[in-house]
Protein backbone atom coordinates (compact mmCIF):
# COMPACT_ATOMS: atom_id res chain seq x y z
CA UNK A 1 0.00 0.00 0.00
CA UNK A 2 2.71 2.04 0.98
CA UNK A 3 4.13 1.47 -2.58
CA UNK A 4 0.99 2.16 -4.14
CA UNK A 5 0.91 5.92 -2.22
CA UNK A 6 4.25 6.55 -3.24
CA UNK A 7 4.17 5.71 -6.77
CA UNK A 8 1.01 7.80 -6.78
CA UNK A 9 2.76 11.00 -5.62
CA UNK A 10 5.63 10.19 -7.92
CA UNK A 11 3.28 10.32 -10.64
CA UNK A 12 1.74 13.06 -9.69
CA UNK A 13 4.68 15.01 -9.50
CA UNK A 14 5.57 13.80 -12.45
CA UNK A 15 2.15 15.24 -14.23
CA UNK A 16 3.00 18.80 -12.32
CA UNK A 17 6.22 18.30 -13.70
CA UNK A 18 5.26 17.80 -17.48
CA UNK A 19 2.10 20.58 -17.48
CA UNK A 20 4.75 23.19 -16.37
CA UNK A 21 7.38 22.01 -18.91
CA UNK A 22 4.96 22.47 -21.45
CA UNK A 23 3.38 25.42 -20.27
CA UNK A 24 6.98 27.06 -20.06
CA UNK A 25 7.33 25.85 -23.37
CA UNK A 26 4.05 27.30 -24.92
CA UNK A 27 5.29 30.67 -23.18
CA UNK A 28 8.90 31.34 -24.37
CA UNK A 29 7.35 29.98 -28.24
CA UNK A 30 4.87 33.00 -28.09
CA UNK A 31 7.55 35.46 -28.97
CA UNK A 32 6.07 39.06 -29.12
CA UNK A 33 6.82 41.05 -32.48
CA UNK A 34 9.17 43.40 -31.34
CA UNK A 35 11.65 39.67 -30.17
CA UNK A 36 11.25 38.73 -34.14
CA UNK A 37 12.21 41.91 -34.96
CA UNK A 38 15.19 42.08 -33.04
CA UNK A 39 16.35 38.99 -34.77
CA UNK A 40 15.94 40.83 -38.55
CA UNK A 41 18.26 44.02 -36.38
CA UNK A 42 20.66 41.10 -35.26
CA UNK A 43 21.51 40.15 -38.56
CA UNK A 44 22.53 44.00 -40.00
CA UNK A 45 23.90 44.65 -36.19
CA UNK A 46 26.30 41.68 -36.14
CA UNK A 47 27.54 41.23 -39.57
CA UNK A 48 31.41 41.79 -40.40
CA UNK A 49 33.09 45.26 -41.10
CA UNK A 50 35.89 46.49 -41.87
CA UNK A 51 36.43 48.67 -38.90
CA UNK A 52 36.73 45.79 -36.71
CA UNK A 53 34.38 46.68 -34.25
CA UNK A 54 32.08 43.46 -32.44
CA UNK A 55 28.35 43.96 -31.07
CA UNK A 56 28.93 43.91 -27.12
CA UNK A 57 24.85 44.34 -25.95
CA UNK A 58 22.35 43.63 -28.89
CA UNK A 59 20.25 46.40 -29.97
CA UNK A 60 16.66 46.11 -29.45
CA UNK A 61 13.51 48.36 -29.97
CA UNK A 62 12.58 50.65 -27.43
CA UNK A 63 10.03 53.51 -26.76
CA UNK A 64 11.48 56.37 -26.01
CA UNK A 65 10.46 60.00 -26.77
CA UNK A 66 8.24 60.14 -29.70
CA UNK A 67 10.92 57.50 -31.49
CA UNK A 68 11.56 53.82 -31.47
CA UNK A 69 15.48 53.92 -31.23
CA UNK A 70 18.30 51.17 -31.11
CA UNK A 71 20.94 51.07 -28.89
CA UNK A 72 23.47 48.86 -29.03
CA UNK A 73 26.82 49.09 -27.91
CA UNK A 74 29.92 48.43 -30.21
CA UNK A 75 33.29 47.77 -29.11
CA UNK A 76 36.57 48.94 -31.06
CA UNK A 77 40.00 48.66 -30.06
CA UNK A 78 40.82 52.17 -30.47
CA UNK A 79 42.52 55.25 -28.53
CA UNK A 80 42.24 58.99 -29.01
CA UNK A 81 42.29 61.47 -26.90
CA UNK A 82 40.97 63.64 -29.61
CA UNK A 83 37.31 64.14 -30.33
CA UNK A 84 37.97 65.46 -33.59
CA UNK A 85 39.25 62.22 -34.73
CA UNK A 86 36.25 59.94 -32.64
CA UNK A 87 33.85 62.13 -34.47
CA UNK A 88 35.18 61.49 -37.46
CA UNK A 89 35.16 57.55 -36.92
CA UNK A 90 31.94 57.40 -35.82
CA UNK A 91 30.54 59.10 -38.68
CA UNK A 92 32.23 56.90 -40.69
CA UNK A 93 30.66 53.76 -39.09
CA UNK A 94 27.41 54.82 -38.02
CA UNK A 95 26.47 56.36 -41.76
CA UNK A 96 25.79 52.44 -43.32
CA UNK A 97 24.83 51.37 -40.10
CA UNK A 98 21.52 53.73 -40.66
CA UNK A 99 21.80 52.64 -44.15
CA UNK A 100 21.22 49.26 -43.64
CA UNK A 101 18.47 49.52 -40.66
CA UNK A 102 16.59 51.54 -43.55
CA UNK A 103 16.68 48.88 -45.60
CA UNK A 104 15.04 46.31 -43.24
CA UNK A 105 11.66 46.08 -44.91
CA UNK A 106 10.00 44.46 -41.85
CA UNK A 107 10.28 46.84 -38.76
CA UNK A 108 9.37 49.57 -40.73
CA UNK A 109 5.29 49.37 -39.66
CA UNK A 110 6.85 49.32 -36.13
CA UNK A 111 9.22 52.49 -36.43
CA UNK A 112 7.21 55.80 -35.90
CA UNK A 113 10.11 57.67 -37.23
CA UNK A 114 10.83 55.97 -41.12
CA UNK A 115 13.01 56.24 -42.39
CA UNK A 116 15.24 56.73 -39.24
CA UNK A 117 17.58 59.81 -38.83
CA UNK A 118 20.23 60.77 -36.15
CA UNK A 119 17.03 61.64 -34.11
CA UNK A 120 15.49 58.22 -33.87
CA UNK A 121 18.64 55.94 -34.31
CA UNK A 122 20.75 55.76 -31.41
CA UNK A 123 24.13 54.12 -31.81
CA UNK A 124 27.18 54.28 -28.99
CA UNK A 125 30.37 53.24 -29.44
CA UNK A 126 32.71 52.11 -27.14
CA UNK A 127 36.87 51.70 -27.05
CA UNK A 128 38.84 48.97 -25.97
CA UNK A 129 42.56 48.60 -25.30
CA UNK A 130 45.10 45.83 -26.75
CA UNK A 131 44.06 43.78 -23.79
CA UNK A 132 40.64 44.32 -24.24
CA UNK A 133 40.30 46.92 -21.48
CA UNK A 134 37.91 50.28 -21.32
CA UNK A 135 40.65 52.97 -22.03
CA UNK A 136 41.78 55.01 -19.65
CA UNK A 137 42.25 58.88 -18.94
CA UNK A 138 43.22 60.75 -20.95
CA UNK A 139 41.48 58.89 -24.05
CA UNK A 140 37.71 58.73 -24.72
CA UNK A 141 35.94 55.91 -23.52
CA UNK A 142 33.08 56.11 -25.52
CA UNK A 143 31.14 58.15 -28.29
CA UNK A 144 27.45 58.24 -28.27
CA UNK A 145 24.69 59.65 -30.17
CA UNK A 146 21.21 59.98 -28.04
CA UNK A 147 18.21 61.46 -29.50
CA UNK A 148 19.99 63.53 -31.39
CA UNK A 149 22.91 64.79 -29.34
CA UNK A 150 26.28 63.32 -29.61
CA UNK A 151 28.28 62.72 -26.38
CA UNK A 152 32.07 62.42 -25.67
CA UNK A 153 32.50 60.22 -21.96
CA UNK A 154 35.41 58.89 -20.55
CA UNK A 155 35.99 56.70 -17.56
CA UNK A 156 36.96 57.78 -14.07
CA UNK A 157 40.39 57.01 -12.53
CA UNK A 158 43.49 55.47 -13.82
CA UNK A 159 43.07 51.53 -13.35
CA UNK A 160 41.62 48.97 -15.90
CA UNK A 161 38.32 47.81 -14.90
CA UNK A 162 37.00 51.18 -13.83
CA UNK A 163 33.69 50.95 -15.25
CA UNK A 164 32.27 54.30 -14.28
CA UNK A 165 31.97 56.87 -16.86
CA UNK A 166 32.28 60.99 -16.49
CA UNK A 167 28.95 62.56 -17.15
CA UNK A 168 29.72 63.09 -20.87
CA UNK A 169 31.75 66.13 -21.09
CA UNK A 170 30.71 67.50 -24.69
CA UNK A 171 27.16 67.29 -26.40
CA UNK A 172 26.66 68.35 -29.91
CA UNK A 173 23.68 68.34 -31.65
CA UNK A 174 23.88 66.06 -34.67
CA UNK A 175 21.80 68.71 -36.89
CA UNK A 176 25.57 70.71 -36.86
CA UNK A 177 27.73 68.10 -37.25
CA UNK A 178 28.76 67.66 -40.99
CA UNK A 179 28.36 64.28 -42.32
CA UNK A 180 25.41 63.73 -39.90
CA UNK A 181 23.16 66.54 -40.81
CA UNK A 182 22.91 65.57 -44.27
CA UNK A 183 21.56 62.27 -43.23
CA UNK A 184 17.83 64.04 -41.63
CA UNK A 185 16.65 62.97 -45.78
CA UNK A 186 18.27 59.85 -46.32
CA UNK A 187 17.19 58.21 -49.51
CA UNK A 188 14.74 55.33 -49.02
CA UNK A 189 12.78 55.12 -52.86
CA UNK A 190 9.90 52.73 -53.47
CA UNK A 191 11.00 49.87 -55.12
CA UNK A 192 9.67 46.12 -55.93
CA UNK A 193 11.16 43.62 -54.18
CA UNK A 194 11.61 39.58 -54.65
CA UNK A 195 10.29 37.93 -52.94
CA UNK A 196 7.82 39.76 -51.04
CA UNK A 197 8.77 40.94 -47.34
CA UNK A 198 6.31 39.24 -44.57
CA UNK A 199 5.32 41.04 -41.61
CA UNK A 200 5.20 39.16 -38.01
CA UNK A 201 1.23 38.93 -36.54
CA UNK A 202 0.37 40.84 -33.27
CA UNK A 203 1.32 38.76 -30.64
CA UNK A 204 0.11 39.86 -27.17
CA UNK A 205 2.62 40.27 -24.75
CA UNK A 206 2.80 38.87 -21.44
CA UNK A 207 2.73 41.05 -18.12
CA UNK A 208 0.55 44.01 -18.72
CA UNK A 209 -1.23 42.18 -22.00
CA UNK A 210 -2.53 39.61 -19.59
CA UNK A 211 -4.89 42.35 -17.39
CA UNK A 212 -8.89 42.29 -17.99
CA UNK A 213 -8.88 45.95 -19.05
CA UNK A 214 -5.87 45.31 -21.57
CA UNK A 215 -7.45 42.06 -23.41
CA UNK A 216 -10.96 44.29 -23.66
CA UNK A 217 -9.08 47.20 -25.31
CA UNK A 218 -7.71 44.57 -27.77
CA UNK A 219 -10.77 43.08 -27.92
CA UNK A 220 -12.49 46.50 -28.86
CA UNK A 221 -9.56 47.42 -31.46
CA UNK A 222 -9.33 44.05 -33.12
CA UNK A 223 -13.23 44.22 -34.15
CA UNK A 224 -12.47 47.86 -35.17
CA UNK A 225 -10.13 46.42 -37.24
CA UNK A 226 -12.41 43.65 -38.94
CA UNK A 227 -14.66 46.21 -40.19
CA UNK A 228 -12.03 48.68 -41.51
CA UNK A 229 -9.74 46.33 -43.51
CA UNK A 230 -6.40 47.25 -40.83
CA UNK A 231 -4.13 44.69 -38.64
CA UNK A 232 -3.01 45.45 -34.92
CA UNK A 233 0.85 46.39 -35.03
CA UNK A 234 1.30 46.81 -31.32
CA UNK A 235 -0.08 47.84 -28.18
CA UNK A 236 1.66 50.71 -25.99
CA UNK A 237 3.86 52.65 -28.66
CA UNK A 238 2.53 55.70 -29.79
CA UNK A 239 3.20 57.77 -27.03
CA UNK A 240 5.71 59.62 -24.84
CA UNK A 241 6.88 57.05 -22.36
CA UNK A 242 4.86 54.06 -20.92
CA UNK A 243 4.46 55.94 -17.60
CA UNK A 244 2.38 59.06 -18.88
CA UNK A 245 -1.08 60.29 -18.65
CA UNK A 246 -2.59 57.95 -21.23
CA UNK A 247 -4.72 54.64 -20.80
CA UNK A 248 -5.08 53.92 -24.22
CA UNK A 249 -2.67 53.64 -27.08
CA UNK A 250 -1.94 51.25 -29.96
CA UNK A 251 -0.63 51.01 -33.88
CA UNK A 252 -2.42 50.13 -36.44
CA UNK A 253 -1.91 48.99 -40.30
CA UNK A 254 -3.59 48.93 -43.46
CA UNK A 255 -2.83 48.59 -47.08
CA UNK A 256 -5.72 50.39 -48.98
CA UNK A 257 -4.82 54.05 -50.91
CA UNK A 258 -6.93 56.14 -49.43
CA UNK A 259 -7.81 59.96 -49.51
CA UNK A 260 -7.53 62.75 -46.91
CA UNK A 261 -11.59 62.82 -46.62
CA UNK A 262 -11.55 58.82 -46.18
CA UNK A 263 -8.88 58.94 -43.57
CA UNK A 264 -11.00 61.63 -41.75
CA UNK A 265 -13.51 59.63 -41.72
CA UNK A 266 -11.91 56.47 -40.56
CA UNK A 267 -10.56 58.43 -37.98
CA UNK A 268 -13.78 59.65 -36.86
CA UNK A 269 -15.03 56.11 -36.47
CA UNK A 270 -11.83 55.36 -34.61
CA UNK A 271 -12.45 58.39 -32.18
CA UNK A 272 -15.98 57.29 -31.21
CA UNK A 273 -15.75 53.49 -30.32
CA UNK A 274 -12.62 54.92 -27.73
CA UNK A 275 -14.29 57.45 -26.47
CA UNK A 276 -17.60 55.21 -26.22
CA UNK A 277 -16.09 52.42 -24.63
CA UNK A 278 -14.14 54.83 -21.99
CA UNK A 279 -17.23 56.41 -20.90
CA UNK A 280 -19.93 52.93 -20.74
CA UNK A 281 -16.51 50.02 -20.06
CA UNK A 282 -16.64 49.42 -16.18
CA UNK A 283 -13.77 47.58 -16.75
CA UNK A 284 -12.29 51.07 -17.86
CA UNK A 285 -13.18 52.97 -15.39
CA UNK A 286 -12.04 50.62 -12.28
CA UNK A 287 -8.59 50.57 -14.55
CA UNK A 288 -8.46 54.78 -14.41
CA UNK A 289 -9.52 54.51 -10.82
CA UNK A 290 -6.72 52.16 -9.63
CA UNK A 291 -3.90 53.83 -11.66
CA UNK A 292 -4.70 57.24 -9.60
CA UNK A 293 -3.46 55.23 -6.65
CA UNK A 294 -0.03 54.41 -8.49
CA UNK A 295 3.07 56.19 -7.34
CA UNK A 296 5.66 57.78 -9.59
CA UNK A 297 3.22 58.08 -12.12
CA UNK A 298 1.12 60.90 -13.65
CA UNK A 299 -2.50 60.17 -12.70
CA UNK A 300 -5.17 60.12 -15.69
CA UNK A 301 -8.12 61.94 -15.63
CA UNK A 302 -11.29 60.42 -14.15
CA UNK A 303 -13.03 61.96 -17.13
CA UNK A 304 -12.05 60.66 -20.46
CA UNK A 305 -10.48 63.38 -22.23
CA UNK A 306 -8.71 63.45 -25.95
CA UNK A 307 -5.14 63.29 -24.42
CA UNK A 308 -5.82 59.80 -22.56
CA UNK A 309 -5.68 58.58 -25.99
CA UNK A 310 -3.21 57.79 -28.72
CA UNK A 311 -2.85 55.92 -31.82
CA UNK A 312 -0.79 55.75 -35.36
CA UNK A 313 -2.66 54.33 -38.27
CA UNK A 314 0.10 54.01 -41.16
CA UNK A 315 -0.75 52.41 -44.92
CA UNK A 316 1.89 50.06 -46.23
CA UNK A 317 1.93 48.52 -50.25
CA UNK A 318 3.13 44.86 -50.59
CA UNK A 319 6.45 45.86 -50.62
CA UNK A 320 6.06 47.62 -47.34
CA UNK A 321 6.42 50.83 -48.90
CA UNK A 322 4.62 53.84 -47.92
CA UNK A 323 1.99 55.23 -51.11
CA UNK A 324 2.34 58.05 -52.12
CA UNK A 325 0.69 61.53 -52.33
CA UNK A 326 -2.43 62.11 -52.65
CA UNK A 327 -2.58 59.15 -50.79
CA UNK A 328 -2.61 59.07 -47.10
CA UNK A 329 0.35 57.46 -45.38
CA UNK A 330 -0.61 57.91 -41.49
CA UNK A 331 -2.81 59.39 -39.25
CA UNK A 332 -1.88 59.96 -35.42
CA UNK A 333 -3.65 61.04 -32.74
CA UNK A 334 -1.24 62.45 -29.70
CA UNK A 335 -2.00 64.87 -27.25
CA UNK A 336 -5.50 65.63 -28.26
CA UNK A 337 -4.75 66.69 -31.80
CA UNK A 338 -5.11 64.60 -35.10
CA UNK A 339 -2.71 64.72 -38.02
CA UNK A 340 -2.41 63.41 -41.20
CA UNK A 341 0.31 62.77 -43.55
CA UNK A 342 1.22 61.66 -47.22
CA UNK A 343 4.61 60.73 -48.51
CA UNK A 344 6.82 62.08 -50.70
CA UNK A 345 8.86 60.00 -53.34
CA UNK A 346 11.82 59.25 -50.74
CA UNK A 347 9.35 57.62 -48.33
CA UNK A 348 9.19 60.90 -45.93
CA UNK A 349 6.08 62.27 -44.23
CA UNK A 350 4.66 65.44 -45.48
CA UNK A 351 2.16 67.02 -43.21
CA UNK A 352 -1.11 67.28 -45.25
CA UNK A 353 -3.87 68.15 -42.29
CA UNK A 354 -4.26 68.47 -38.63
CA UNK A 355 -7.41 68.99 -36.51
CA UNK A 356 -8.55 68.31 -33.12
CA UNK A 357 -10.31 65.36 -31.33
CA UNK A 358 -13.61 67.49 -30.88
CA UNK A 359 -13.56 68.32 -34.51
CA UNK A 360 -13.42 65.00 -35.94
CA UNK A 361 -16.26 63.84 -33.52
CA UNK A 362 -18.23 67.04 -34.48
CA UNK A 363 -17.43 66.67 -38.27
CA UNK A 364 -18.19 62.85 -37.99
CA UNK A 365 -21.42 63.81 -36.53
CA UNK A 366 -22.34 66.51 -39.08
CA UNK A 367 -21.70 63.66 -41.89
CA UNK A 368 -23.62 61.01 -40.25
CA UNK A 369 -26.58 63.26 -39.62
CA UNK A 370 -26.64 64.47 -43.03
CA UNK A 371 -26.51 60.93 -44.71
CA UNK A 372 -29.55 60.11 -42.54
CA UNK A 373 -31.42 62.85 -43.62
CA UNK A 374 -30.78 62.12 -47.27
CA UNK A 375 -30.46 58.47 -47.57
CA UNK A 376 -29.10 57.20 -51.02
Amino acid sequence: MKNLVTSGIVLLVSIFNLQFLLGEIRRTSSRSPISVLDDELLSVASKPNRWGYTLRWPPTMFDSGLTYWFDGVYILRYNSTSEEDVEKLFIEIYRPYLHDLNSIRSIRPWLDTFPMTPDSLSFCLGFDDASSNPVLPPNIATIHLDRGALHFSKYVGNQPGSQILYKPFNERQAREITGLKDLYCPQCPRQSVNPKPRLPEFIPIRGSYDSPIMMAQIGLVKKFCATNNLAITTFGTVGKHYFDSRAFDFALRGSQNINLEQAKALAARCNKEMLSFAQTSQLYKDYIKERSTWKNEQHPSPTPIPEQFAYRISFWDENIDRPVAPYIAEIRLLDGKLVYFTADDNQQLVLAFEESFADSLANRAAVSASESENPK
